[in-house]
């Protein structure tokens, strides 16, 4: 792979180094090489800039990592450094309090290879993740309001018993698959056999994966076969319920149907090949990929030899290859943009990604940078379907839903309160609705409400 970058970049004057420095800069993620002896090889200036604002820390080459790190996460830190000069990648999720407050960064650690396949470094890229966690949070809030309401609005639900391996399938979930609620027979037994094969052993990792996590939320995208033949998209969702101990008893959840270039000189090549983030090059004119690192290989799932095969036409949604050739003669005439793109995984899947796109000097080629916002996306397009699907659900019931915040002692009510007892939901505080409770019933149901609450450690109690 990389005897064909060199020929491709044999030519081009060194300011093709300057290229991808540029690029890395103008990304969002923090970016630093790291020798075998814990010095920093080569730090990008977007990183320097980021450590300063966010933590007051400057660091430049030759830096020592450990002097930056504070003495207690030593021990931790070593051990990681240590897996990854052994080949092992290491991520870590970090919360942490800096200048402008606490923020969430996902770290990837990774063995940095020269030409000779030798471990000479470790090279370390951050992002910060605290939006994401921030719509994850937020995201739980409001699937609290909606799931027990879920299987009323006619969706797919699932329960699978962890240690026993039984599973039942509500009748919503078999009528999105063509099945009636009467066919019961061979109907769990062949779900693994419905999944498509190129999604079974993604599916089976996802769940090995989740089941070892402490997340208790899972999320999955696959093909599953319908009683016609024919495969359905699926999103599958679910939430896993362990015992005392913290063992896996059940998940339980929904189904529903969703059918670079681097330079000839050393740091540059290795910064390409070992970079987190997938590159490519293509021509220009014929549009052909040249060449590809392992993050893009990984990440799209197309070997090698398959990525250069193809043109970037290929990695393409049909529907998008006429903007993508609009998007080819702005280039030729820009040299360098920023854009948001669609492209396809192996699989079929879907990504929306940010393509830095820039002209090599003295060259017909084109480098590549891209980076997956799939994630941001997907949780900010969750959260709001969630809420929808509450409202939905609410409007689409006839009773009366509330959700109480005890914190704040605000309620909502669905519109369900008007239908059944003709008040405005807007215009009943918390205090009004007791008042409105017969007085032989007021102090039942107000005693049955403080039968909910647990004693805290700090006295008082809580629900």
């Amino acid at each position: 792979m990389e005897n064909r970058l060199t020929n491709i970049l044999q030519g081009i004057s060194f300011s093709n180094e300057e290229v991808l420095t540029i690029i890395l800069n103008n990304l969002d993620e923090i970016f630093i090489l790291v020798d075998r002896d814990l010095r920093v090889a080569h730090i990008t200036e977007q990183t320097k800039e980021k450590l300063r604002k966010n933590f007051g820390i400057s660091i430049s080459k030759e830096s020592s990592v450990p002097e930056l790190v504070s003495p207690e996460r030593h021990a931790s830190m070593y051990q990681i450094y240590r897996d990854v000069f052994e080949g092992q990648e290491r991520t870590t999720i970090t919360e942490v309090n800096t200048l402008t407050g606490v923020m969430v960064f996902e770290t990837h650690f990774k063995p940095a290879r020269n030409t000779d396949g030798e471990i000479v470094g470790a090279l370390i890229s951050s992002k910060d993740i605290t939006g994401i966690k921030k719509a994850e949070d937020l995201l739980k809030v409001t699937e609290e309001r909606w799931r027990f309401a879920l299987e009323g609005a006619n969706q797919g639900v699932w329960d699978w018993n962890v240690q026993t391996g039984d599973a039942f399938f509500s009748d919503s979930c078999k009528k999105m698959y063509g099945y009636k609620p009467g066919d019961e027979k061979g109907w769990i037994e062949e779900w693994k056999a419905m999944i498509h094969p190129d999604d079974r052993a993604q599916m089976n990792r996802a769940i090995e994966e989740h089941l070892a996590s402490a997340d208790p939320y899972y999320e999955s995208t696959y093909r599953v076969k319908a009683k016609d033949g024919n495969y359905k998209w699926v999103l599958g969702r679910g939430m896993l319920i362990r015992d005392e101990k913290g063992k896996p008893l059940r998940m339980i959840g929904t189904h529903t149907d969703i059918t670079q270039q681097v330079t000839a000189e050393q740091t540059y090549k290795l910064l390409f090949y070992s970079n987190p983030l997938p590159m490519w090059t293509y021509d220009l004119e014929t549009l052909k990929i040249l060449t590809v690192n392992d993050a893009a290989v990984n990440h799209y799932g197309y070997s090698e030899g398959e990525f250069l095969s193809m043109t970037i036409k290929d990695i393409r949604p049909a529907e998008d290859v006429a903007s993508l050739l609009e998007l080819v003669q702005k280039i030729k005439s820009l040299r360098y943009c920023k854009q948001l793109s669609r492209l396809l995984k192996k699989g079929g899947e879907l990504t929306l990604v940010e393509l830095s796109t820039h002209i090599l000097q003295d060259s017909n080629n084109v480098l590549v940078v891209a980076q997956d916002i799939t994630s941001k996306i997907k949780a900010e397009q969750e959260l709001k379907q969630s809420n929808e699907r509450f409202l939905f659900a609410s409007r689409a019931s006839s009773d009366a839903i509330y959700d109480w915040d005890l914190e704040r002692n605000e309620i909502y009510w669905s519109e369900g309160l008007q239908t059944l007892f003709g008040f405005d939901p807007r215009e009943v505080p918390i205090s009004l609705w007791e008042n409105l409770i017969h007085p032989d019933d007021r102090e039942r149901v107000h005693n049955s409400i403080l039968e909910r609450r647990i004693p805290v450690c700090k006295g008082g109690r809580k629900f």
